[in-house]
């Protein structure tokens, strides 16, 4: 032991007396680090023995891999702490974004029948239609404040598709579909018609909208044409409803362009369906 400790410290300040002075104040279960990296741990425990007085034995016992494992054991601890935050960063993020999907949906149904009710009660008041179209078109608004409960006690529509083209018919605008209704976005398509039916009412004066539904790499292409006049400007910037539309069609992994010539004609192009 002691000519280990002389290669560990300088020769000349060492003598035994010293060393003695040293271990009698070393901390017991403390580890040691030498220069070359090696770790030792301190212990000392009292020996007896037959015609032996008592003394203190000194122990070093090499614990370099052990102080390893110890530290790749707090490395790890502290990588989990990372990843703990991080996931809950992330949870949080995921409530957020679930708030802002729900009041979006909500945003673009209210939108969506708002709007409707609105281009109805214009109508009619513009072509100063009879009382009881009048009644029908306040009863798409009614519709919209309903949005507002909490609850509704409505209840739901059986066949929303043929409700939209009941209403359509009161807006004078004949609904032509040719294509296979697609089975996982119904209520995508349902949205983008009733917004198409808006715009085409309110800034064409249109009285007929397609819809064509074709195949298209496996996936599907829909097409909305009014037959109304042309938008004077081509230069169409989405906004408002056509905003909140294609932000949907994002979300559903599809694209969706807006053309002005030679008609004013909405187009979306949607992946393959999932099969269950």
């Amino acid at each position: 032991m002691w000519n280990k400790l002389k290669q560990w410290l300088h020769p000349d300040h060492i003598t035994r007396g010293s060393i003695k002075e040293g271990f009698d104040d070393l901390p017991a279960a403390v580890c040691y680090f030498t220069p070359d990296g090696t770790c030792w741990l301190y212990s000392e425990q009292t020996v007896f023995g037959e015609g032996v007085r008592p003394h203190v034995e000194c122990i070093f016992s090499e614990v370099t891999d052990l102080q390893r494992q110890r530290q790749e054991l707090l490395r790890q601890n502290q990588e989990l702490l990372r990843m703990n935050r991080e996931l809950r960063r992330l949870s949080e993020n995921v409530q957020e974004m679930t708030r802002e999907k729900e009041i979006l949906e909500f945003k673009t149904r209210l939108h969506d029948e708002m709007g409707y009710g609105l281009t109805a009660v214009r109508q009619c008041l513009l072509q100063r239609k009879d009382p009881a179209e009048l009644e029908a078109s306040l009863e798409q608004m009614n519709k919209a404040v309903q949005l507002y409960r909490k609850d509704s006690e409505a209840p739901p529509e059986e066949n929303e598709w043929d409700v939209f083209v009941e209403d359509a018919a009161q807006l004078g605008v004949t609904v032509a579909l040719q294509g296979p209704m697609p089975r996982q976005h119904q209520q995508l398509l349902l949205t983008i018609a009733r917004e198409c039916i808006t715009n085409a009412v309110r800034y064409a004066g249109a009285n007929r909208l397609e819809i064509t539904i074709t195949p298209q790499g496996g996936g599907q292409r829909w097409q909305f044409e009014n037959d109304g006049p042309p938008p004077a400007d081509p230069a169409i910037t989405p906004g408002g409803g056509l905003t909140a539309i294609q932000r949907r069609v994002m979300q559903a992994g599809g694209t969706m362009e807006v053309q002005a010539r030679p008609r004013y004609r909405l187009c979306v192009n949607l992946p393959k369906e999932e099969t269950i």
